[in-house]
């Protein structure tokens, strides 16, 4: 009959590993895995550099301006959804309040500066009033004095000035630049301290490798960065180049015609004639004519003898300028018959 069995030895040292075993086959598929737990939330990438500006983009037509909304009341953050794809834009809805300045761009090119519009031409000077019609001659007499100049006609008007070039169009502003690239992956977080470690079983063969489990979900998207600071002011663009000068104006109405002046004074030479002097036989003498008014100067003279034919001879005929007069010399023979003559006088007014 058999005996009770023995308790267990003591455990023996392990024994050194055996070879690896011959590669078995692929065991099944494993049941999916639950979802694993989302990571913490990593940090935020940091704004990726700038992109270069894209070329100017033509001028397009400039929108009437809508009226200014009202601005909403701020809402709830909800959960950030997953990124979807970018749509078509919609239509521009009405100008809110101005945000916040996002980050300067690069200067856009000036723009060209518009033609100078044509100057309106210039007006022609106008004619000169016609001069008045001289006055009539005026009675024989003393010399009136001078009468004023009649007014010179009026200047034409000077033609309008043409219109001012339009302002050439302002340069388009360039592209905004392509969004950086999202930021690194935060760390994962800190693994569990390590359990005491329990007995060391019997070691069983090596199982077959199973499939790998199903990748857990993505984690949420990182929240929205803030927002960069104001960009600085841009540089003032060049002057412009002057214009050029206005083309010559059309020729200026005629002025209207001068009024007639006033009669002007006499400038017609005056005779004066003295009465009969005496002329007997076997004289000789001599013999003045009337002396000139006051503002006329003597330019000639000659004499008349009343009794004809005459034998009388004359020695002289000249201006007397110390007494202003014409003077005479006449010799009568003695054979001659008695005579008497008028010697003339000849004045032109000075004044």
């Amino acid at each position: 009959m058999a005996g009770q069995p023995g308790r267990d030895g003591d455990r023996g040292p392990i024994g050194p590993t055996g070879p690896a075993g011959a590669k078995g086959e692929t065991g099944a598929a494993g049941a999916k895995g639950e979802p694993g737990v989302d990571g913490t939330h990593g940090r935020d990438g940091r704004d990726g550099p700038q992109g270069p500006v894209g070329p100017a983009g033509p001028q397009g037509p400039t929108g009437a301006t809508g009226p200014k909304g009202e601005q909403g009341d701020a809402g709830t953050a909800g959960p950030a959804g997953p990124k979807g794809d970018k749509g078509d834009p919609g239509a521009a809805g009405r100008d809110g309040r101005p945000g916040a300045d996002g980050a300067s761009g690069a200067k856009g090119d000036t723009g060209e500066i518009g033609p100078v519009g044509p100057a309106g031409p210039r007006g022609e000077k106008g004619d000169t009033g016609v001069d008045g019609r001289p006055g009539q001659d005026g009675a024989q007499g003393a010399a009136g004095p001078a009468g004023p100049v009649g007014p010179k006609g009026g200047t034409g008007q000077t033609g309008p000035a043409g219109p001012a070039g339009a302002k050439g169009d302002s340069g388009a502003t360039g592209e905004t630049g392509r969004d950086g690239q999202p930021g690194p992956t935060g760390p994962v977080g800190p693994v569990g301290a390590k359990g005491d470690a329990g007995d060391p079983g019997i070691a069983g063969p090596k199982g077959d490798q199973g499939n790998a489990g199903a990748p857990g979900r993505d984690g949420r998207d990182g929240a929205q960065g803030a927002s960069g600071a104001k960009g600085e002011k841009g540089e003032k663009g060049d002057k412009g180049d002057r214009g050029e000068g206005g083309a010559k104006g059309d020729k200026g109405d005629k002025g209207d015609k001068g009024e007639t002046g006033p009669a002007g004074p006499n400038r017609d030479p005056i005779t004066l004639v003295s009465g009969n002097q005496a002329l007997g036989r076997g004289v000789s003498m001599n013999f003045n004519g009337p002396t000139c008014p006051a503002g006329s100067k003597v330019i000639g003279g000659g004499f008349y003898q009343n009794n004809t034919p005459s034998d009388a001879l004359l020695l002289a005929s000249n201006p007397d300028t110390s007494g202003n007069r014409w003077q005479i010399w006449l010799k009568n023979p003695a054979t001659a018959s008695d005579n008497t003559v008028k010697v003339y006088t000849i004045c032109q007014p000075t004044g």
